[in-house]
């Protein structure tokens, strides 16, 4: 549980938690007062926002983005991981590093996730691209779900995900993702580069 804010990681790297014996969680929820999805410590996010900032029913105020992968070089793996809870709320209209970008993940190198789980993870400003995760590189997933995750704002593309690269899916899942805004592309997935999908289902 992040209790001091985002993950920074200003240069690629590995992260692989098949080793821990059991599901590694990585929650942006601070104050585990997040509404979870029953029987798993994945964030809900529509449940947990009622509608306005700042009210007392808005349990994500707490909550920041998991991970920040700044290094524009290399590739960095994600193995045996759940992101949840993250949240970036400010917007990037007008703003060229896409700060706000990526609930869950922001990675300005290319990503590679592996028997992990993206879910419950979202972006509320203008031009926030990628719910779950935006990677400006390229972007594979291997044996990985991406749910639930969302954008709000307008032009926030890529519920799901929002990749500047090419895209590869094989055995993996994403379903129940979501953009509400004006011009908000992708629901599931925005990409700007090829994209390969390969025993995979989007809904």
């Amino acid at each position: 549980r992040l209790t001091q804010g985002e993950l920074v990681a200003t240069e690629a790297l590995n992260i692989d938690g098949s080793t821990a014996g059991g599901a590694v969680v990585i929650t942006g929820d601070a104050n585990n007062d997040d509404i979870t999805i029953a029987g798993t410590d994945i964030t809900d996010v529509a449940a947990s926002f009622g509608g306005t900032a700042g009210a007392v029913d808005d349990l994500l105020d707490d909550n920041s983005r998991v991970l920040n992968i700044t290094a524009t070089t290399g590739t960095s793996t994600l193995t045996g991981l759940t992101i949840t809870g993250g949240r970036t709320t400010g917007g990037n209209i007008g703003v060229s590093d896409y700060s706000q970008s990526g609930g869950g993940i922001r990675s300005l190198g290319d990503t590679i996730l592996t028997n992990s789980t993206v879910s419950g993870n979202s972006t509320a400003g203008d031009g926030a691209d990628g719910g779950g995760v935006f990677s400006f590189g390229a972007t594979t997933l291997t044996n990985s779900t991406l749910s639930g995750n969302s954008t709000a704002g307008n032009y926030a593309d890529g519920g799901g995900v929002s990749s500047r690269g090419t895209t590869t899916l094989t055995n993996s899942t994403v379903s129940g993702n979501s953009t509400a805004g004006d011009g908000a592309d992708g629901g599931g997935v925005y990409s700007l580069g090829a994209t390969t999908l390969t025993n995979s289902t989007v809904s």
